[in-house]
């Protein structure tokens, strides 16, 4: 029942962006991204992370790197024109193939990078990240634009990502000395 559930929402949905048909309150985009609630589901039903966990380290490492690198290609050359924003797909097994590809890939390298120190020192004041990453995001780009201009896209917003997470080096010891309570620490 479920199954036909999520596939007719995902028809009334498709059907809805089709026709540039906008429900108030984006329930025709929710229609659009039940399936993917589906999918999660039996990914937990049939414990497939649990799975992977178990998994030698190199063994895990490498699938990780799999799907990281099948879930660029095929966003890369299948993922092309599928917005949730606007709600059109092009196909259902394109959209949500890359998404699934595309949400394990987003698993994968989390679970690899978030050994880092710089990344888990991000992530233990992830408030203040949240509180300041745009304001932080447009004065260094305007700096890079400024003193960098002809570095091109790519490189330019690498280096403003690079930027933003060292900044917060210097940031978080300044507000946890001066204003704690911004990220919920008592002085």
């Amino acid at each position: 029942m479920a199954d036909s559930a999520c596939r007719n929402s995902w028809w009334g949905g498709k059907i809805l962006g089709d026709y540039e048909l906008n429900i108030p309150l984006y329930i025709d985009t929710a229609l659009t991204a039940l399936p993917f609630v589906y999918i999660g589901y039996l990914v937990k039903e049939y414990e497939v992370l649990a799975r992977v966990s178990v998994m030698p380290k190199n063994k895990r490492i490498t699938l990780m790197l799999l799907v990281f690198v099948i879930g660029f290609i095929l966003d890369y050359f299948f993922g092309q024109g599928a917005s949730m924003v606007n709600n059109m797909q092009p196909s259902a097994s394109r959209f949500y193939g890359c998404g699934v590809v595309g949400s394990l890939s987003v698993l994968a390298l989390s679970n690899m990078i978030g050994k880092l120190p710089l990344v888990s020192f991000v992530g233990r004041h992830s408030i203040l990240v949240l509180c300041t990453q745009m304001y932080l995001i447009n004065l260094f780009v305007k700096l890079t634009n400024r003193f960098f201009g002809s570095l091109g896209y790519y490189p330019a917003s690498l280096l403003v990502l690079l930027l933003v997470c060292v900044s917060y080096y210097a940031l978080v010891p300044l507000v946890n000395r001066y204003v704690p309570w911004i990220i919920g620490e008592k002085k």
